[in-house]
Protein backbone atom coordinates (compact mmCIF):
# COMPACT_ATOMS: atom_id res chain seq x y z
CA UNK A 1 0.00 0.00 0.00
CA UNK A 2 1.70 2.87 -1.16
CA UNK A 3 -0.20 6.10 0.86
CA UNK A 4 -0.04 5.71 4.76
CA UNK A 5 -3.38 6.73 6.24
CA UNK A 6 -2.31 6.90 9.77
CA UNK A 7 -5.22 7.17 12.26
CA UNK A 8 -4.00 10.55 13.42
CA UNK A 9 -4.50 11.70 9.20
CA UNK A 10 -8.70 11.01 10.00
CA UNK A 11 -8.87 12.95 12.68
CA UNK A 12 -12.43 13.98 12.31
CA UNK A 13 -13.91 10.71 13.43
CA UNK A 14 -17.53 11.22 14.78
CA UNK A 15 -18.43 7.68 15.87
CA UNK A 16 -21.00 7.74 18.45
CA UNK A 17 -19.80 4.73 20.25
CA UNK A 18 -16.49 4.32 21.79
CA UNK A 19 -14.24 2.63 19.31
CA UNK A 20 -12.17 -0.85 19.91
CA UNK A 21 -8.85 -0.81 17.83
CA UNK A 22 -10.24 -3.26 15.92
CA UNK A 23 -13.27 -0.83 15.18
CA UNK A 24 -10.89 1.83 14.62
CA UNK A 25 -9.18 0.19 12.01
CA UNK A 26 -12.48 -0.84 10.29
CA UNK A 27 -13.10 2.95 10.33
CA UNK A 28 -9.55 3.84 8.84
CA UNK A 29 -10.01 1.46 5.77
CA UNK A 30 -13.44 2.67 4.75
CA UNK A 31 -12.65 5.99 5.09
CA UNK A 32 -9.68 5.65 3.18
CA UNK A 33 -11.67 3.46 0.53
CA UNK A 34 -14.56 6.33 0.57
CA UNK A 35 -11.90 9.21 0.31
CA UNK A 36 -9.97 7.17 -2.83
CA UNK A 37 -6.45 6.84 -0.79
CA UNK A 38 -7.36 2.90 -1.38
CA UNK A 39 -8.13 2.32 -4.96
CA UNK A 40 -10.36 -0.22 -6.29
CA UNK A 41 -8.13 -3.06 -6.71
CA UNK A 42 -5.43 -2.10 -4.48
CA UNK A 43 -3.70 -4.87 -2.00
CA UNK A 44 -3.56 -4.24 1.23
CA UNK A 45 -0.64 -5.51 3.23
CA UNK A 46 -1.16 -6.77 6.68
CA UNK A 47 1.94 -5.65 7.89
CA UNK A 48 2.67 -2.85 6.31
CA UNK A 49 -0.96 -1.59 7.98
CA UNK A 50 -0.07 -2.87 11.66
CA UNK A 51 3.35 -0.46 11.41
CA UNK A 52 1.67 2.70 9.83
CA UNK A 53 -1.17 2.48 12.40
CA UNK A 54 0.92 1.00 15.32
CA UNK A 55 -0.95 -1.25 16.11
CA UNK A 56 -0.43 -5.34 16.88
CA UNK A 57 -1.01 -8.06 14.08
CA UNK A 58 -4.12 -9.51 15.89
CA UNK A 59 -6.88 -6.44 15.36
CA UNK A 60 -5.37 -5.87 12.04
CA UNK A 61 -6.03 -9.50 10.95
CA UNK A 62 -9.60 -9.47 12.95
CA UNK A 63 -10.17 -6.31 11.12
CA UNK A 64 -9.68 -7.27 7.80
CA UNK A 65 -11.92 -10.59 8.56
CA UNK A 66 -15.23 -8.15 9.50
CA UNK A 67 -14.50 -5.92 5.95
CA UNK A 68 -14.30 -9.31 4.34
CA UNK A 69 -17.27 -10.48 5.86
CA UNK A 70 -19.06 -7.19 4.99
CA UNK A 71 -18.12 -7.30 1.12
CA UNK A 72 -15.79 -4.19 1.40
CA UNK A 73 -12.25 -6.20 0.72
CA UNK A 74 -11.93 -9.51 -1.01
CA UNK A 75 -9.51 -12.12 0.33
CA UNK A 76 -7.24 -13.65 -2.30
CA UNK A 77 -4.73 -16.54 -1.15
CA UNK A 78 -1.74 -16.56 -0.76
CA UNK A 79 -1.79 -12.19 -1.44
CA UNK A 80 -4.17 -10.94 1.12
CA UNK A 81 -6.99 -8.51 1.17
CA UNK A 82 -7.51 -6.52 -1.64
CA UNK A 83 -10.64 -3.86 -2.33
CA UNK A 84 -13.23 -5.08 -4.90
CA UNK A 85 -13.82 -3.86 -8.33
CA UNK A 86 -17.16 -3.90 -8.60
CA UNK A 87 -19.07 -5.48 -11.75
CA UNK A 88 -22.14 -2.76 -12.72
CA UNK A 89 -25.36 -4.93 -11.48
CA UNK A 90 -23.17 -5.07 -8.29
CA UNK A 91 -22.58 -1.61 -8.11
CA UNK A 92 -26.02 -0.51 -9.37
CA UNK A 93 -27.84 -2.64 -6.56
CA UNK A 94 -25.51 -0.64 -3.72
CA UNK A 95 -26.58 2.69 -5.03
CA UNK A 96 -30.09 1.82 -5.25
CA UNK A 97 -29.68 0.53 -1.15
CA UNK A 98 -27.95 3.79 -0.75
CA UNK A 99 -30.70 5.97 -2.14
CA UNK A 100 -33.59 4.53 -0.26
CA UNK A 101 -31.38 4.56 3.10
CA UNK A 102 -30.17 8.47 2.66
CA UNK A 103 -33.84 9.54 1.29
CA UNK A 104 -35.56 7.75 4.61
CA UNK A 105 -32.51 9.48 6.75
CA UNK A 106 -32.99 12.67 5.23
CA UNK A 107 -36.11 12.68 6.56
CA UNK A 108 -35.36 12.07 10.34
CA UNK A 109 -32.47 15.26 9.48
CA UNK A 110 -34.91 17.70 8.44
CA UNK A 111 -36.84 16.80 12.26
CA UNK A 112 -33.42 16.49 13.95
CA UNK A 113 -30.86 19.01 12.69
CA UNK A 114 -29.64 21.35 14.88
CA UNK A 115 -28.46 24.91 13.87
CA UNK A 116 -24.92 23.92 14.15
CA UNK A 117 -24.92 20.91 12.27
CA UNK A 118 -27.46 22.97 9.75
CA UNK A 119 -24.40 26.17 9.22
CA UNK A 120 -21.52 23.52 9.26
CA UNK A 121 -23.73 21.86 6.23
CA UNK A 122 -24.48 24.94 4.29
CA UNK A 123 -20.92 25.87 4.57
CA UNK A 124 -20.15 22.85 2.90
CA UNK A 125 -22.98 22.98 -0.15
CA UNK A 126 -22.37 27.15 -0.46
CA UNK A 127 -18.95 27.50 -0.29
CA UNK A 128 -16.41 24.35 0.55
CA UNK A 129 -17.59 21.95 -2.03
CA UNK A 130 -18.06 24.72 -4.85
CA UNK A 131 -14.45 26.15 -4.49
CA UNK A 132 -13.02 22.47 -4.67
CA UNK A 133 -14.70 21.54 -7.39
CA UNK A 134 -13.48 24.61 -9.19
CA UNK A 135 -10.15 23.78 -8.22
CA UNK A 136 -10.06 19.97 -9.07
CA UNK A 137 -11.34 21.44 -12.59
CA UNK A 138 -8.14 22.99 -12.67
CA UNK A 139 -5.93 20.66 -11.67
CA UNK A 140 -7.57 17.62 -12.69
CA UNK A 141 -7.64 16.04 -8.99
CA UNK A 142 -10.96 16.23 -7.12
CA UNK A 143 -9.24 14.71 -3.82
CA UNK A 144 -10.73 17.25 -1.82
CA UNK A 145 -14.06 17.51 -3.17
CA UNK A 146 -14.33 13.75 -2.19
CA UNK A 147 -13.41 14.25 1.32
CA UNK A 148 -15.83 17.40 1.55
CA UNK A 149 -18.45 15.64 -0.22
CA UNK A 150 -17.90 12.64 2.06
CA UNK A 151 -18.40 14.94 5.45
CA UNK A 152 -21.71 16.53 3.58
CA UNK A 153 -23.17 13.46 3.46
CA UNK A 154 -22.06 11.63 7.13
CA UNK A 155 -22.63 15.22 8.85
CA UNK A 156 -26.70 14.75 7.63
CA UNK A 157 -26.94 11.79 8.18
CA UNK A 158 -25.60 11.55 11.80
CA UNK A 159 -27.95 14.88 12.49
CA UNK A 160 -30.98 12.26 11.77
CA UNK A 161 -30.61 10.93 15.28
CA UNK A 162 -30.32 7.44 14.04
CA UNK A 163 -26.95 6.05 15.47
CA UNK A 164 -27.00 3.09 13.59
CA UNK A 165 -27.45 5.21 10.39
CA UNK A 166 -24.00 6.82 9.59
CA UNK A 167 -21.99 3.11 10.24
CA UNK A 168 -24.72 1.25 7.65
CA UNK A 169 -24.28 4.24 5.35
CA UNK A 170 -20.57 4.17 5.50
CA UNK A 171 -20.29 0.30 4.93
CA UNK A 172 -22.22 1.02 1.90
CA UNK A 173 -20.36 3.93 0.47
CA UNK A 174 -17.42 1.74 0.89
CA UNK A 175 -18.64 -1.02 -0.90
CA UNK A 176 -18.27 0.63 -3.96
CA UNK A 177 -15.10 1.89 -4.53
CA UNK A 178 -14.24 5.09 -6.68
CA UNK A 179 -10.84 5.27 -8.88
CA UNK A 180 -9.52 8.47 -8.64
CA UNK A 181 -10.01 9.25 -12.25
CA UNK A 182 -13.39 8.85 -12.63
CA UNK A 183 -14.23 12.67 -11.45
CA UNK A 184 -11.88 13.71 -14.04
CA UNK A 185 -13.35 11.43 -16.36
CA UNK A 186 -17.01 12.01 -15.57
CA UNK A 187 -16.52 15.81 -15.45
CA UNK A 188 -19.85 17.51 -15.42
CA UNK A 189 -20.47 14.79 -12.26
CA UNK A 190 -19.24 17.14 -9.93
CA UNK A 191 -20.44 20.57 -10.75
CA UNK A 192 -24.25 18.67 -11.03
CA UNK A 193 -23.18 17.15 -7.43
CA UNK A 194 -23.03 21.00 -6.26
CA UNK A 195 -25.73 22.06 -7.67
CA UNK A 196 -27.83 18.98 -6.10
CA UNK A 197 -26.17 19.57 -2.54
CA UNK A 198 -27.31 23.23 -2.83
CA UNK A 199 -30.92 21.93 -3.28
CA UNK A 200 -30.98 19.17 -0.59
CA UNK A 201 -29.75 21.79 2.12
CA UNK A 202 -32.35 24.01 0.92
CA UNK A 203 -35.33 21.87 1.58
CA UNK A 204 -33.47 20.76 4.81
CA UNK A 205 -33.23 24.69 5.90
CA UNK A 206 -37.04 24.82 4.32
CA UNK A 207 -38.10 21.74 6.77
CA UNK A 208 -39.69 20.18 3.93
CA UNK A 209 -38.88 16.17 4.38
CA UNK A 210 -40.90 15.31 1.31
CA UNK A 211 -38.71 17.52 -1.02
CA UNK A 212 -35.45 16.82 0.77
CA UNK A 213 -35.84 12.68 0.56
CA UNK A 214 -36.86 13.03 -3.08
CA UNK A 215 -34.10 14.95 -4.02
CA UNK A 216 -31.31 13.04 -1.65
CA UNK A 217 -33.06 9.81 -3.71
CA UNK A 218 -32.22 11.43 -7.54
CA UNK A 219 -28.83 12.64 -6.00
CA UNK A 220 -27.89 9.17 -5.12
CA UNK A 221 -29.68 7.43 -8.67
CA UNK A 222 -27.23 10.46 -10.62
CA UNK A 223 -24.01 9.20 -8.77
CA UNK A 224 -24.74 5.66 -9.92
CA UNK A 225 -25.43 6.56 -13.62
CA UNK A 226 -22.11 8.60 -13.42
CA UNK A 227 -20.40 5.63 -12.16
CA UNK A 228 -21.92 3.09 -14.45
CA UNK A 229 -21.00 5.41 -17.45
CA UNK A 230 -17.06 5.69 -16.23
CA UNK A 231 -17.25 1.78 -16.39
CA UNK A 232 -18.36 1.97 -19.72
CA UNK A 233 -15.48 4.46 -20.39
CA UNK A 234 -12.57 2.55 -18.72
CA UNK A 235 -13.47 -0.70 -20.46
CA UNK A 236 -14.12 0.90 -24.33
CA UNK A 237 -10.40 2.69 -23.52
CA UNK A 238 -9.01 -0.92 -22.18
CA UNK A 239 -10.69 -2.53 -25.37
CA UNK A 240 -9.07 0.37 -27.64
CA UNK A 241 -5.69 -0.23 -25.58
Amino acid sequence: MADPFPLARLGNNRSLLPQTKVDAVVDVVREAIITGRLMPGQHIGQLQLAQQLNISATPIREAMRKLEAAGILNHEAHRGARVPVRDPATASEIYQVRALLEGMAIEYTVRHISPAQLAEAEELAYHGMPAAVARGAADQDYTTFRSLNYQFHRLLLEASGLECLPELAKTLWAAVPVATNMLVLVQLRPRMAVDEHMGIISAVRAGDGVRARALVETHVDRSRQAYLTYLEQMAELENNS
